[in-house]
Order: structure tokens, then C-alpha cells, then sequence
């Protein structure tokens, strides 16, 4: 009795071990996703003040017009990019359903043909 009970509790500490390494695995994981979305958001900072300092040194103006040029045309951007995103989003759907369509058409041919050497 006492070695069934031995091996239940080395089955059940195996299997909080394995539990264990497997939410381990997940925090580090999502750290390292934390750590790259943190990463580019100091970037896209970074590149804010260089082009900030850039100004200066050429003598721009920083007026609250110039500044909503350059915002506007961030904007711009990403509006360009989200469009892009979006149209390259439809084009794999649709390549999907198209690949989906052809395996559709390959089983019924497959089918047909079975039934055919069945007759």
C-alpha cells in the first residue's frame, strides 16, 4: 500500500513539475512579447526626437503648424499601411477559400471516380 501511495504522489509531483515548466515557458513567453512591444515603442520615440533634433539644427520651426504636418503625415502613413495590411488580409482569405475550394473539387472528383470503378 505504501509503494501505491509513493508512486501517486511521484505522478502527481511529475505532473506539477510539467505543469509547472509548462506556465514558466508561457510567462517567458509573454515577457519577451512585453520586452519587444517596449522595445518599439522606445524606437518610435527615439526616432521622434532625432527628427526633432533634426529640425532644430536646420533651423525649422517647431510651431504647432510644422508639427502637425509631420503628424499628418504619420498619419498618412499608417493609414497606407493599415490599407496594405488590409488588402494583403483579403488576398490570403481569399487564397484560402480558393485552396479550400480546390480540395473540395479534388475529393468530389476522388468520389466520382470511385463511384464510377463501383458501378
Amino acid at each position: 500500500m505504501a509503494e501505491y501511495l509513493d508512486m501517486q504522489n511521484q505522478v502527481l509531483r511529475q505532473r506539477l513539475e510539467n505543469a509547472m515548466q509548462h506556465w514558466e515557458r508561457g510567462a517567458e513567453i509573454q515577457i519577451q512579447q512585453f520586452h519587444a512591444r517596449l522595445d518599439a515603442l522606445l524606437s518610435a520615440n527615439q526616432q521622434r526626437l532625432i527628427a526633432l533634433e533634426e529640425w532644430r539644427a536646420n533651423g525649422e520651426d517647431l510651431a504647432a503648424d510644422t508639427r502637425e504636418g509631420g503628424f499628418t503625415d504619420v498619419v498618412d502613413g499608417l493609414q497606407t499601411d493599415r490599407t496594405a495590411s488590409q488588402a494583403e488580409s483579403a488576398i490570403a482569405a481569399m487564397s484560402r477559400q480558393l485552396d479550400a475550394l480546390e480540395q473540395q473539387q479534388a475529393m468530389e472528383q476522388g468520389q466520382h471516380h470511385a463511384q464510377g470503378m463501383g458501378d
